[in-house]
């Protein structure tokens, strides 16, 4: 978990090892911005070419969460490397306001059972 101040959010690797998925959970603001850019470039950076980042445990986000995301696809556009997203109900309003959502590639969330909703 990456704490600051009474709020915290936690970024947890999961996936397969060619697919890994950067699950972030908890409430995304300036305090915690810094440490958790730098633990989704690690993702990225560790990934064999493809990381998704999945948002869906996200409690809270503004525009911070949204210039973090956009400096992770400028580092997987530099590297080669392919992201996607599963942006949740918070960050998914601001990508509509920011008419950003054409800049990532849109993974649906699976269901509980981990198939895709149909």
């Amino acid at each position: 978990m990456i704490a600051a101040g009474n709020k915290s959010v936690g970024v947890r690797l999961a996936g397969t090892s060619q697919h890994p998925v950067a699950a972030v959970c908890g409430e995304i603001d300036q305090d915690c911005a810094a440490r958790l850019g730098r633990a989704l470039i690690n993702a990225l950076d560790a990934s064999p070419g493809v990381l998704t980042i999945d948002m869906t445990g996200v409690s809270f986000t503004d525009s911070t969460g949204l210039n973090i995301l956009l400096r992770v696809r400028e580092r997987a556009r530099q590297t080669g490397k392919t992201l996607s997203l599963r942006p949740g109900r918070f960050l998914s309003r601001i990508l509509d306001l920011t008419e950003t959502t054409t800049l990532f590639a849109i993974e649906p969330v699976p269901d509980r059972r981990g198939d895709a909703p149909t």
